[in-house]
């Protein structure tokens, strides 16, 4: 039996009792998407994901919460924080029309700069933080990507500072991925505080990555993308190549999904979707979708 042979629910499902797998759903055309891009010669692949609940744990804190409810910080901190921290958890379309997207993060970073909050506090509240981040699979992921000079990419419109110290704390012995997310501490004077990255603009993402990042995309023949919502998949309108696929390239869409009342969206952007709370799914991820990729 070849690896192809092995996928399962190759019908769609919303059960995860198909033999223990993580495999909610998986389009037609995903297994002649995976062998076409196995039977690539001389290939070459990266890694485009989200950071919050896709590489970390699907119940897990976000980026910014993380940070607004630390006990590292005083309490007038987490007192004006409060009202952003309530509105984050409303979906964007009900909130306030004064604290969506881009305003939201703005006033954000406003009170990171009134409280002075450097680099190193976020470093200690991450550090602190009681509870495991990142997903089981993850390590070996990350690492295989570094072993196999695999280009590593995280989109997030979490917080930069958050996302590499997560990195540090839990795969220290590794460089961390590429971030591309928003840089917001009392010091920082980069483009994110007046053009954050947001889950509505994600699609703008690549235009603030280094040349390296764009190089490294540019030469992949093939992108594995991760995320835990549809609008994960927006990235691609700013990749390299565009979000079809053609010929040269081909994007591998792979869904986490944390709220099986959003699997019809998924259905729309993703080529296969995992069970987000399953902590089988980014192994499977790794050993049934990276590794036969790059034998």
């Amino acid at each position: 039996m070849t690896w192809l042979d092995s996928f399962i629910c190759t019908t769609p499902t919303t059960s995860t009792g198909n033999n223990n797998m993580p495999v909610l759903w998986q389009s037609t055309s995903f297994q002649d998407l995976l062998a076409r891009c196995r039977a690539k010669t001389g290939k070459k692949l990266a890694v485009v994901s989200d950071f919050d609940r896709t590489l970390t744990i699907g119940n897990s804190i976000e980026c910014h919460i993380l940070v607004a409810r630390s006990n590292v910080f005083s309490t007038s901190f987490k007192e004006d924080m409060k009202e952003l921290d309530e509105i984050s958890l409303i979906e964007a379309e009900k909130r306030p029309v004064h604290l969506t997207g881009v305003e939201w993060w703005r006033q954000y970073n406003r009170l990171l700069k009134k409280h002075s909050v450097k680099d190193d506090d976020i470093k200690s509240a991450v550090v602190s933080h009681p509870k495991k981040l990142m997903r089981p699979g993850v390590a070996d992921f990350h690492e295989t990507c570094h072993t196999k000079n695999i280009p590593f990419v995280v989109v997030s419109a979490g917080i930069t500072n958050v996302v590499r110290w997560a990195f540090d704390k839990e795969h220290g012995h590794l460089p961390a991925p590429h971030i591309i997310s928003n840089t917001l501490d009392a010091e920082s004077t980069s483009h994110p505080q007046e053009d954050p990255i947001t889950s509505s603009t994600k699609h703008k993402a690549f235009h603030h990555a280094p040349s390296e990042v764009h190089s490294a995309l540019s030469s992949a023949h093939i992108t594995l993308v991760l995320g835990d919502r549809p609008a994960d998949v927006h990235v691609l309108e700013s990749h390299p190549y565009g979000q079809e696929d053609s010929g040269s390239h081909h994007f591998v869409k792979i869904g986490l999904i944390n709220d099986l009342s959003k699997l019809p969206a998924f259905k729309e952007s993703f080529d296969i979707i995992l069970d987000g709370h399953d902590p089988e799914a980014f192994g499977y991820i790794h050993d049934t979708v990276l590794l036969p990729l790059i034998e």
